[in-house]
């Protein structure tokens, strides 16, 4: 789609500001940068042209929808200009072209981020989706050519896109940083546990379990986006073992239901039982010190008066850890007593 080529001068105050602009902030109160603009606007004058649609049915002055230059709109505004240039395009035109050429516009000139062009598009997911029945793979390569946007940046998108809307919701209304928090979820644990554990995610929906460990996030038991990633071991899991698919899959199930089980504990307690399945870097004397120090710390550190009020079962899963700690203690002790000697 290009851009209208129309270029006319309009009044100011024919032009309704479209409420569907995903910028995410109250230009009035948010940008600093307003001012500066409004200066340079009444020293110069507008030097870049807004883009407005013609309104079907205008209401009274009001002729023209904002496409792009919000900015510039309200920096008019505030300097007391009445016309401007803008290029309109036709009333022909359908809202949906109107929001993919808003997009087109914004995202060529690097003006809106992921979570705006997400917002742009919400609508046309919704439609895709409903008309695709959820094949993504189309979603995306419709998405894209609507556009104008690379395939790659659509289907990563597409992982924030399939959120459920209240949590889509949240972060249009200003919570932008959560943005990269979903995507580390979806890229990191929905699409690698859907793809081997299909059996799981046909009992429990998906959404479901986004919303449950997103939650997690909300309520500190997990405090970066990028602590997904500790569950790879986990999500990567294959039925070729079936002992470590089993315990996986038990793992992420506890995952699931338990709101203070971070993804660290899913980590740990996955690889006590199979190290094998994470490799870990060869550790330098000096890592292997620090390592010690660290738990040595933890150890100290921790109210074991708190196991009084424990199961039967917990007590009987921490006399087995400890005693694996102590005989590796132990072992430690016999081979490094004849240099430590020395």
């Amino acid at each position: 789609m290009k851009e209208p080529k129309s270029l006319s001068v309009i009044e100011v105050s024919s032009i309704e500001p479209n409420p569907e602009n995903p910028r995410g902030i109250n230009i009035l109160e948010d940008d600093p940068d307003l001012s500066q603009l409004e200066k340079s606007i009444r020293k110069y004058g507008l030097l870049v042209p807004l883009i407005v649609m013609k309104k079907p049915k205008p209401k009274g002055r009001i002729k023209f929808v904002l496409l792009d230059g919000e900015r510039r709109y309200w920096a008019l505004k505030r300097a007391g200009v009445n016309e401007a240039p803008a290029h309109v395009l036709p009333h022909e035109s359908s809202l949906a072209e109107a929001k993919n050429l808003m997009f087109h516009i914004h995202t060529n000139r690097v003006q809106w981020g992921a979570v705006q062009q997400c917002h742009a598009v919400e609508e046309a997911y919704e439609d895709l989706n409903r008309e695709l029945g959820g094949d993504y793979k189309a979603i995306a390569k419709r998405l894209a050519e609507l556009t104008g946007t690379h395939i790659r940046t659509m289907n990563d998108r597409l992982l924030f896109l399939k959120w459920p809307k209240d949590i889509k919701k949240h972060v249009y209304d200003g919570n932008q940083d959560f943005y990269w928090t979903i995507v580390e979820i979806e890229k990191g644990i929905i699409q690698p546990a859907s793809k081997n554990f299909p059996d799981y995610f046909d009992k429990v929906s998906s959404d479901a379990v986004r919303e449950f460990l997103f939650e997690k996030y909300q309520e500190g038991v997990v405090h970066a986006g990028t602590d997904a990633r500790k569950m790879k071991a986990i999500v990567n899991t294959t039925d070729d073992d079936p002992r470590q698919y089993k315990f996986a899959r038990q793992v992420l199930e506890k995952l699931v239901k338990e709101k203070t089980y971070s993804f660290d504990d899913a980590r740990d307690e996955f690889l006590a039982r199979f190290p094998e399945a994470e490799k870990s870097p060869r550790h330098t004397r000096k890592s292997l010190i620090n390592r010690m120090l660290r738990t040595s710390v933890a150890l100290g550190d921790y109210d074991f008066s708190l196991f009084e009020s424990t199961t039967a079962a917990e007590k009987k899963e921490f006399i087995a850890a400890f005693s694996q700690l102590l005989e590796v203690l132990q072992r430690l002790e016999r081979e490094l007593r004849p240099l430590l000697e020395k």
